[in-house]
């Protein structure tokens, strides 16, 4: 984004004293930090909270153990901290049916949240592109998607992307 797009959507700016890559602070009293999964956030609180790939690879996905641990993270620590009629966005690759999405989508305030889903290949007509087509043409195109399918397999495939993982077993 342009800054002058920037400044015609939010009418602040970062205060100077406050521009470490982890932290800043606006003029207009605002601010961001930044910490990884399972982080420090005490005595922290937040409007809008973002988890971006809570599990960095398959790996950690397939661990009950870690799954279980970046769970009481979100529960115990991260989901505490939200300051009352906030927001929570999580983005991250669908790697296990129970990930932290799918642990949020099977929880009670599963109806309080809105997927977006993003599929390589689209799997029913979108507003914007029909069954069958790749999501950026111009960057993956069907024929290479297709290939991708092939070498990676429907385990990997299914997961990373068409963000619907399937349980190993199947």
């Amino acid at each position: 984004m342009e800054l002058g797009n920037y400044q015609a959507i939010f009418n602040t700016r970062l205060r100077a004293d406050t521009q470490a890559k982890a932290k800043w602070l606006t003029q207009n009293k605002g601010g961001y930090t930044a910490v990884g999964v399972g982080g420090p956030i005490t005595g922290r609180g937040f409007k809008l909270g973002i988890i971006d790939d809570p599990f960095k690879s398959r790996a950690e996905a397939d661990s009950e153990v870690i799954r279980e641990s970046i769970w009481k993270w979100y529960t115990g620590t991260f989901l505490t901290r939200e300051e009352g009629n906030g927001a929570i966005i999580v983005i991250a690759t669908r790697w296990h049916d129970d990930d932290l999405i799918g642990r949020i989508l099977q929880s009670e305030d599963a109806k309080e949240w809105e997927v977006i889903k993003f599929p390589a290949i689209a799997e029913e007509d979108e507003e914007f592109r029909k069954k069958g087509e790749a999501l950026w043409p111009w960057r993956f195109p069907l024929e290479i998607l297709e290939k991708r399918k092939r070498d990676v397999g429907p385990y990997e495939w299914s997961s990373q992307f068409q963000q619907n993982p399937v349980d190993i077993e199947s």
